[in-house]
């Protein structure tokens, strides 16, 4: 089990966003509630529960526009969470990175994805942007799913590739520039977001990865005014994931974005890079199958508290 971290997320409103539902699970009933639209929500536990059934999907990168294809993948968590009747927690719906568009670069989805580079000239090609993560979260995370890197330019497959989501994120894929190096960036780890990718003529104009937040793509700053590219955004997750390289030199292609890292409980289970789609949380309950001494109601003479973005930080904003 990871050690809890600070993590997380405001929201501004107490409404519950999820659509409900009542189906059966061995043969028992079990109600729930999915999320599915990128952004933040809010859990209210019901009463008499005391254990819950979270299945987290972080969301995919973005590509380029150019190849396609090359997106990383989100990792599912399922883990069962301890939780108190009448608490108030926060929902994370990570979003799909943006598609590159020409020289503008993919907008990183909601979650902490991060943005894809932008090249120097208008005939060059950006870098998708990172997806989001996906998760259940008090004043530090209870179950989070990493997002998948964006793609970088002009990448074939798999080259520039997006890294996927994992326990510890993916690598985004190396660019392919002959004669020089181009790596995409890091996947986010176990406390340290992932580091940024190389450009074509050295050094580096991604950023790293950081907690909640994928690192932005490299610029493909020009230096010889044909084709350069710009770098795939990292995924968010727990730690970010780091942007890809870019190509500078007009010939090759640019790194991926890394994929972003995620927070599994004790008894939970990951598949990485299992989620090629939009984010979503799925929460279920079986009312008949709650641990002793739960059940009683919370009495309270006030609202439940929300989670507000000013006492936790840093917050997922996109």
């Amino acid at each position: 089990m990871r050690t809890g971290r600070m993590i997380a997320a405001g929201v501004g409103t107490a409404a519950l966003l999820g659509m409900g539902f009542t189906g059966t699970a061995g043969g028992q009933a079990v109600d729930g509630v999915t999320y599915d639209a990128a952004g933040l929500a809010s859990f209210l536990v019901p009463d008499g529960i005391c254990s819950v059934t979270v299945v987290a999907a972080g969301a995919r990168g973005g590509s380029d526009n150019v190849e396609g294809g090359r997106e990383g993948a989100g990792a599912v968590v399922t883990a069962d969470v301890e939780v108190v009747p009448g608490d108030l927690l926060v929902v994370v719906v990570g979003g799909v990175g943006g598609v590159a568009n020409g020289a503008t670069p993919g907008v990183g989805g909601f979650g902490g994805g991060g943005d894809g580079g932008a090249p120097s000239g208008t005939q060059d090609a950006a870098g998708g942007g990172g997806g989001g993560a996906s998760g259940l979260l008090s004043s530090e995370p209870l179950v989070l799913a990493g997002g998948g890197g964006g793609a970088g330019a002009f990448g074939g497959n798999p080259e520039g590739a997006g890294g996927n989501g994992g326990l510890v994120g993916f690598a985004g894929g190396d660019g392919d520039d002959p004669g020089v190096t181009v790596t995409g960036g890091a996947g986010g780890g176990d406390g340290a977001g992932g580091a940024p990718g190389t450009d074509a003529l050295g050094g580096s104009t991604a950023t790293a990865g950081s907690l909640s937040q994928g690192g932005v793509g490299g610029s493909g700053d020009a230096q010889d005014g044909n084709y350069n590219g710009g770098g795939g955004g990292g995924g968010g997750g727990w730690y970010g994931g780091g942007g890809g390289g870019a190509v500078t030199d007009g010939d090759g292609s640019a790194g991926g974005g890394g994929g972003g890292s995620s927070f599994v409980p004790d008894g939970g289970t990951i598949q990485e890079g299992a989620n090629g789609a939009a984010g979503s949380v799925e929460i279920t309950w079986d009312a008949s199958a709650q641990p002793a001494g739960c059940g009683v109601p919370v009495t309270t003479t006030t609202a439940p508290a929300v989670v507000n973005a000013t006492e936790v930080a840093p917050s997922f904003t996109g």
